[in-house]
């Protein structure tokens, strides 16, 4: 399973760089690397828990493809 705190600064930037993050999936990249639930951060991108379960799949399966 992937987990994004587990990520070292290095890996977090090249991830960035590399991904071609849309800005939704950037901001929830960089919520989830501090640790923060997938509640909280629908709460904090005000968005539904579903759009926020949908970005996390599609950018989960970025870093995926460039891993």
């Amino acid at each position: 399973m992937l987990k994004i705190p587990d990520f070292t600064k290095k890996e977090i930037d090249y991830i960035i760089e590399m991904a071609n993050f849309t800005r939704q999936e950037k901001e929830l990249f960089l919520l989830r690397n501090d640790e923060y639930s997938l509640e909280y951060c629908a709460e904090k991108m005000n968005v539904s828990v579903s759009t926020v379960k949908r970005i996390n799949k599609k950018m989960k399966n970025k870093i995926i493809r460039i891993l």
